[in-house]
């Protein structure tokens, strides 16, 4: 897994290196840099309720997005969280549809609007360089392992993964490269996991609801 993890980190590289020899007739205006290629690695929990052991892991996503001149675009890639209980790793694609603001790179963008798409980017001005709003689908695959020697254990129900999501990414330019934080909710109707006790029986929990922050650097072109 170790060696599928690098060599997935460095075809993702390769990509970047290529597209920046592309990308260097272009300008560095970030309104005018309509694609990007971006890594981001984070934590992502379910929203348990009390009295639940922890349902956690961490995950590695290499996504791909293009946008239009209104602002408009789409995401995809691929996504890796590992260090679920009692799942051997769970892989997923997104598609998102997603929305970015007007860039506001200084002070002054915050006292600079005429218009509800510039008033909302005005009031992140103070740190990010815009801000996006996106939401989708995720289809994927959960890996089940053996069960582990506890007293409460988790296990996968269900293989095959169908996620509702809905994120926000906030961006901070320079030059080309995209510095963002992005948190992220997902609902999972798909039932694909289930929480058992020691002796076996099935517990009335099965994590929905997920939330998740992550960090990442991109490469836009």
């Amino acid at each position: 897994m170790k060696i599928i993890s690098q060599t997935i980190v460095l075809s993702f590289c390769m990509l970047l290196i290529c597209s920046q020899v592309n990308a260097q007739r272009q300008s560095s205006d970030p309104e005018s840099l309509m694609n990007e290629l971006s890594i981001q690695q984070g934590v992502i929990g379910s929203l348990k309720p009390n009295g639940q052991s922890a349902f956690t892991g961490y995950n590695t996503n290499l996504e791909y997005a293009h946008f239009t001149g209104d602002h408009w675009g789409y995401r995809t890639g691929v996504s890796f969280t590992n260090a679920l209980p009692g799942c051997g790793g769970l892989f997923t694609i997104p598609l998102r549809v997603a929305y970015r603001t007007n860039t506001y790179q200084t002070v002054d963008g915050f006292l600079n609007f005429s218009t509800m798409d510039e008033f909302i980017g005005s009031l992140f001005s103070l740190v990010p360089s815009h801000v996006e709003f996106n939401g989708g689908l995720s289809l994927g695959y959960a890996r089940s392992e053996p069960k582990p020697a506890l007293a409460d254990y988790y296990k996968v129900n269900n293989p095959i993964v169908l996620s509702i999501d809905m994120g926000i990414r906030f961006n901070l330019h320079i030059g080309r490269i995209n510095l963002f934080a992005a948190p992220q909710f997902s609902y999972i109707p798909t039932q694909n996991f289930v929480s058992y006790s020691n002796n076996g029986t099935r517990k009335e929990y099965e994590p929905s609801f997920f939330g998740g922050i992550s960090a990442g650097i991109g490469w836009r072109y």
